[in-house]
């Protein structure tokens, strides 16, 4: 895996990191691809 590739896996890890611990419940298929 590209180099690119790994550090927005990295980005995005964070943000459901941050996602979970601030509204207290895990991201939904719907919030990773808003209609």
């Amino acid at each position: 895996m590209p180099a690119a590739d790994m550090a927005g896996v990295a980005t995005l890890a964070v943000w459901v990191e941050t996602w979970v611990t601030s509204s207290g419940r895990h991201p939904t298929f719907v919030d990773f691809h808003p209609s």
